[in-house]
């Protein structure tokens, strides 16, 4: 059984979010959670929205070309469906 980064057990078809900071650009992902594997711990998204940001200015959503992401399930924080807009 996988958890998010709370302890909370991840739930197929549940949004998650998680962020990235790197050389001060910040990378934000929201998807659906669609496969979980236990062996290697990670959740397989359905990316809903990305977006990225720079030291501290807005994130701003971009287009993507990945449909998927694979993710280390305790990095992942489960969002509200109402909570997923930063347009």
């Amino acid at each position: 059984m996988l958890k998010d980064a709370m302890g909370y057990l991840i739930e197929i078809g549940s949004i998650y979010g998680y962020s990235i900071r790197k050389n001060g650009i910040v990378t934000v992902v929201i998807g659906k959670a669609i496969e979980l594997n236990e062996e290697s711990k990670k959740v397989k998204l359905e990316v809903l929205k990305k977006g990225k940001g720079v030291y501290e200015n807005e994130i701003k959503s971009y287009t993507y070309n990945n449909r998927y992401s694979l993710v280390i399930s305790n990095t992942l924080f489960k969002l509200n469906n109402s909570t997923t807009n930063w347009d």
